[in-house]
């Protein structure tokens, strides 16, 4: 799941899925609430944009994807 909302990465945790938060859009103003919250999460990544978000999941896969 990617999203500028922290409700965006909760319904994407909500769902077993990872997230990624991005900083455009409403993103910049909910990043501390999203770090806040899913602290010890390593499922749910923070990105500058949409292209940062994209090379974060081609790098490392899916957030949400089982270890």
């Amino acid at each position: 799941m990617v999203g500028d909302k922290a409700s965006d990465v909760a319904f994407g945790r909500e769902q077993g899925m990872g997230a990624v938060l991005v900083r455009t859009g409403h993103g910049a103003g909910q990043e501390d609430e999203v770090r806040d919250r899913w602290a010890d999460d390593r499922r749910v990544l923070v990105a500058d944009d949409l292209w940062a978000a994209y090379s974060l999941i081609k790098r490392y896969g899916d957030p949400g994807a089982a270890s």
